[in-house]
């Protein structure tokens, strides 16, 4: 999938790098350091892709386009940036022609271009990351001093004030809508911060969904509420995920146990409550200490109702 983090996390992994005086030791991060605008970004080019890139060159549109096809490879790449160009007024025709340039309310993932002294487009950068008032970058031949410096020799984070008077414009590449949700053979979890979703309820589009400890989204199942006791409220998850919206409890009489919301309650059917596996007879009593045959095939149950195996 054509995600914006994964440019991102290229280009975050690039800060720090330094042009090189000659042609040597391109991939080192600081060695042969000079202002000759070699760079392993020029050379690569040369080699994926071959004119119109060069190397000992400014770099700033290179390492823009090298960080796309890292992520995304050189086809898909290709088209997110409508051509191939290390000379930003081409790069940003590129956009304008796919109508993909805008002039503010910069996004997560856009190519920001910068006016030179001649009010042309002559240098550029990653969007990482926008708020109200600040747009933050990533850019090759920079510096890490303030404001825009088109030749400055490394890969620097930088940050600027969205109304600062040297910005050009936004070229958005057509990304896919990323998500957090994560597809297993065991299942979907759902990205929370460094980890996953882990014995909490998320609400996801307007619906809820519960994961449980291992991280897993239940599905099928009554899940016991924060306060659940003996009788305490239930909430069922359908077989896609999604919380109903009833609320469900046990209820003890003379005969037995049985699960209902009041309006409906199980009968005839497997319930499976907080992990465990429950049947209730065609009557609605929750079967326990005993083996029954149900469909053909026998089952034993514990005496608080439990199945003994897996069902």
């Amino acid at each position: 999938m054509v995600y914006v983090s994964k440019v991102i996390n290229v280009a975050e992994s690039q800060v720090g790098y330094l042009e090189k005086s000659s042609p040597y030791n391109e991939d080192s991060f600081t060695g042969n350091a000079g202002y000759n605008n070699y760079t392993k970004y020029g050379r690569d080019l040369v080699k994926w892709v071959g004119s119109p890139y060069s190397d000992g060159v400014y770099w700033c549109d290179e390492f823009v386009d090298w960080c796309f096809i890292t992520a995304y490879g050189l086809e898909t790449a290709k088209q997110l940036l409508g051509g191939w160009s290390a000379y930003c007024p081409t790069s940003v025709s590129y956009f304008k022609s796919m109508g993909r340039w805008h002039t503010s309310n910069p996004q997560k993932g856009d190519v920001i271009y910068f006016l030179d002294s001649k009010n042309e487009a002559g240098h550029t950068g990653i969007v990482y990351k926008v708020d109200s008032s600040t747009v933050y970058t990533i850019e090759g031949n920079t510096s890490s001093s303030d404001g825009v410096v088109p030749n400055g020799g490394g890969v620097f984070k930088k940050s600027y004030a969205l109304n600062y008077n040297r910005i050009y414009g936004y070229g958005r590449p057509a990304y896919d809508k990323e998500t957090n949700w994560i597809k297993t053979d065991k299942g979907w979890r759902y990205k929370q911060g460094s980890d996953v979703a882990r014995n909490c309820w998320i609400e996801i589009n307007n619906s809820w969904y519960y994961f449980k400890a291992n991280g897993y989204m239940a599905t099928d199942e009554f899940i016991k509420s924060s306060s659940y006791k003996v009788n305490g409220i239930l909430y069922y998850v359908d077989k896609s995920g999604v919380w109903d919206g009833k609320e469900y409890h046990w209820i003890k009489d003379n005969s037995g146990w049985w699960l209902t919301d009041d309006s409906w309650y199980a009968k005839n059917e497997w319930a499976k409550v907080d992990g465990k596996w429950y049947y209730f007879n065609d009557k609605g009593y929750m079967v326990h200490g005993k083996t029954v045959t149900i469909n053909g095939k026998k089952y034993t149950f514990n005496n608080d109702g439990t199945l003994v195996e897996n069902k």
